[in-house]
């Protein structure tokens, strides 16, 4: 089974081809499907300087995994992260979840 975070490598590579020479950014929109498929994001928010970089289908421990590469060489003034909704969806045991999310958001705030 090949290690998701493995598995978004080369979106991410594009992301950061993409925005390679962009500066100044005021927020950086991260995340899953919901933040890459976001068409009106430019336009919904005009008066900042924004990117986005959301990859579809991602969950909690990519945006972790990534952070490093997607969020902390643009130093935004703002991080806006919609994440953790594909980790629900492919939990087998709903039980343990909740455990297991927060203990994922934990890491993610540490590194912020």
């Amino acid at each position: 089974m090949i290690n998701t975070s493995e598995f978004w490598k080369r979106e991410v590579l594009e992301i950061e081809e993409r925005n390679e020479e962009k500066k100044d950014i005021d927020i950086v929109f991260y995340g899953s499907s919901s933040i890459r498929m976001w068409y009106t994001l430019s336009d919904d928010f005009s008066d900042y300087k924004l990117l986005n970089h959301g990859f579809g289908g991602s969950k909690l421990k990519d945006a972790i995994y990534f952070y490093d590469r997607l969020i902390k060489p643009y130093n935004p003034r703002l991080v806006v992260c919609y994440s953790g909704t594909n980790n629900i969806q492919s939990m087998k045991n709903i039980f343990i979840m909740p455990d297991m999310f927060l203990s994922n958001l934990k890491n993610y705030i540490k590194n912020i």
